[in-house]
C-alpha cells in the first residue's frame, strides 16, 4: 500500500489509476492499471484465476533474500508453468541464487549510502541509550510482547525528552501504521518494531537504529505436532540490514545491544522459509492447482510435506489424490487450512470474529476466545470480508473448533502443565487454575518447551466424548 501511493505521488497520479496495489481483503485497482503491488499471497491466488498469467509481461519478486514461502512458491511456478520475464530484487541476493538459477542476467544498482557509525553495548538498557539519542529512530525488537514492556518503560523518558514514542507492528491496522510512516521527518520520534522495518517499509526521518538483535521466527521441525514461534538471534545479513536504516538521511549511527564477537558469530542468512515451517497452506495450494511439477531452488522436506498432507486429510481437505468439495472452498479462502476450516464450520458473524482475531494471533494478556467473543472490543476490519456459505456448518462454535485443530485438544494438570491428545506435554509460562480442558488454538513454544497460550477455548469434557 505504501509502495504504491508513493509511486503513484511521484507520478502526480491517484491510486487505481497507473499504479495500484492488491493486498488481502483491500484493492485499489483500476482498468487503466499497468503495475499492481502486491504480496507473495494475493500472487499465489492470481495463478487460480489466470495460471497462464496473460495479459502480465513482466513479474518482479522483491525482498527476494527474505526467502518467504510465497516468493519461493512464485517462483518455482514461474520457472516451470510461466512464460513471464522475471526480476528477482533485493539488496544483497545470496550468494548461491545465480548458481541456482543457471546463466541469467545479474545486474547491479549501486546506490550510495551515506556512512553509519556502528557501537557494540552488550548489556546496555534503552532507557540509558535512547535519551542521548539526537533526532529520531528505530529500536528493532522480537515482538510485540516486548514491544509492549518497552514501551511502558520508556513513556516516562520520552516526555521528558520531547520525544513522540510509536510502535509498528505488521499486526497494527493500516491507519495505526501510517501514522508511523507518514509522519512528519522532523519531528522526533522513537519507533519500537520488529523486523517488518528491516527491508520493506522506509520510516521517514531515521537517524539512528538500535538493534536488539533478536527476531522472532515461526518454525515447525519436520514430523512436529506443534509450530511454534521462537526468539533466535538474527543472522549477519539482518543486522546489516537494519543499521543500512540509518543510513539513508545523512550519517547515522547504529548500536548494537551485543558484542563484536557475537556479531561475527552469527550465521550468514536466514534459513529459506520452505526448510523450517508448516507447508499445509501451500500443499492445499498446490492440491488446487491440480498438483502440478515445480521447479524449486529448495525442495520442500518430505517429511514436512507428507506432514502437510496428513493435517489436510484430518480437516477432511483432501478426497483421494485431490481436494474434497470441503478442501476446495477452504483453499477458495484468504486463511491458513485451519482457520479456513474453522470459518466453513461456523459461517455467521461470531465466526468472522473469531477467524479475523485468531489471524491476527490472539492476544497474550487476553487469550480466552470465548471472553474476546463477549467483549465489547470493536470488529476487526477484516470481519466484514469473511463471509461463507452454510453448506459445512457445525452444530456450534465449540463443533467447528474441534474440527479445525483435532489435534489441539488438551488438558491442563497441576495448573500449570499442558498436556495435548497426542501425549506431549508443555510447561505453560502462565499458570492456570482449576486444570480446564481446552484447545490450544494459538500458541508459542520456546526452545524450553514452555508454552505461551495466545489464544485457547475451554470445554467440557462432555462434549469431547462424541467427537
Amino acid at each position: 500500500r505504501y509502495s504504491a501511493r508513493w509511486v503513484s505521488e511521484l507520478l502526480g497520479q491517484g491510486l487505481g489509476e497507473t499504479v495500484g496495489y492488491q493486498v488481502r481483503l483491500d484493492s485499489r485497482v483500476g482498468p487503466q492499471t499497468r503495475l499492481i503491488y502486491m504480496t507473495q499471497g494475493v500472487f499465489a491466488r492470481r495463478l487460480l484465476d489466470n495460471p497462464g498469467l496473460k495479459g502480465v509481461d513482466l513479474v518482479i519478486l522483491d525482498e527476494f533474500h527474505e526467502r518467504s514461502l510465497d516468493n519461493d512458491l512464485a517462483l518455482a511456478w514461474l520457472r516451470s508453468q510461466s512464460q513471464c520475464k522475471v526480476l528477482i530484487m533485493s539488496a544483497t541476493l545470496p550468494a548461491d541464487l545465480s548458481q541456482k538459477l543457471g546463466d541469467v542476467p545479474l545486474i547491479r544498482c549501486e546506490t550510495p549510502l551515506f556512512p553509519v557509525a556502528i557501537g557494540y553495548e552488550a548489556g546496555a538498557t534503552l532507557s540509558q541509550l535512547l535519551p542521548q539519542a539526537q533526532g529520531s529512530g528505530l529500536v528493532f525488537l522480537p515482538g510485540m510482547g516486548e514491544i509492549r514492556r518497552q514501551a511502558e518503560g520508556l513513556q516516562a523518558a520520552a516526555t521528558r525528552c520531547q520525544a513522540r514514542l510509536q510502535i509498528l507492528h505488521g499486526s497494527l491496522t493500516p491507519a495505526e501504521q501510517d501514522q508511523v510512516l507518514g509522519a512528519d521527518p522532523a519531528e522526533k520520534r522513537w519507533v519500537l518494531t520488529t523486523n517488518v522495518a528491516e527491508t520493506s517499509l522506509t520510516v521517514p526521518g531515521v537517524h539512528w537504529v538500535v538493534d536488539s538483535g533478536w527476531a522472532r521466527t515461526l518454525v515447525q521441525p519436520p514430523g512436529a505436532s506443534l509450530s511454534r514461534l521462537e526468539t533466535q538471534r538474527i543472522s549477519q545479513y539482518a543486522a546489516t540490514q537494519r543499521c543500512g536504516r540509518a543510513g539513508r538521511l545523512g550519517p547515522g549511527q547504529c548500536i548494537r545491544l551485543y558484542s563484536q564477537r557475537d556479531f561475527s558469530a552469527r550465521p550468514a542468512m536466514e534459513i529459506p522459509e520452505i526448510l523450517r515451517s508448516d507447508l499445509s497452506g501451500l500443499v492445499l495450494f498446490w492440491l488446487q492447482l491440480d498438483r502440478p511439477h515445480l521447479d524449486w531452488l529448495d525442495a520442500p522436506p518430505e517429511a514436512a510435506w507428507q506432514a502437510a498432507l496428513k493435517l489436510l486429510e484430518q480437516l477432511g481437505a483432501c478426497q483421494g489424490s485431490g481436494l474434497s468439495e470441503l478442501g476446495e472452498a477452504m483453499a477458495r479462502l484468504p486463511l491458513e487450512p485451519r482457520l479456513a476450516r474453522f470459518l466453513l464450520g461456523c459461517p455467521g458473524p461470531q465466526g468472522a470474529r473469531a477467524a479475523a482475531w485468531l489471524g491476527r494471533g490472539g492476544d497474550s494478556q487476553r487469550p480466552d476466545l470465548d471472553q474476546y467473543l463477549h467483549s465489547k472490543t470493536p470488529p476487526l476490519p477484516e470481519e466484514r470480508q469473511l463471509k461463507v456459505d452454510d453448506r459445512f456448518a457445525a452444530p456450534d462454535l465449540d463443533a467447528a473448533l474441534l474440527a479445525a485443530f483435532p489435534d489441539r485438544v488438551g488438558q491442563v494438570r497441576r495448573n500449570q502443565d499442558l498436556v495435548l491428545c497426542d501425549g506431549s506435554g508443555y510447561r505453560l509460562q502462565q499458570p492456570m487454575q482449576g486444570n480446564p480442558w481446552l484447545l490450544a488454538l494459538q500458541l508459542e513454544l520456546d526452545g524450553e518447551r514452555r508454552v505461551r497460550l495466545m489464544a485457547y477455548q475451554t470445554m467440557e469434557p462432555e462434549l469431547l466424548l462424541d467427537r
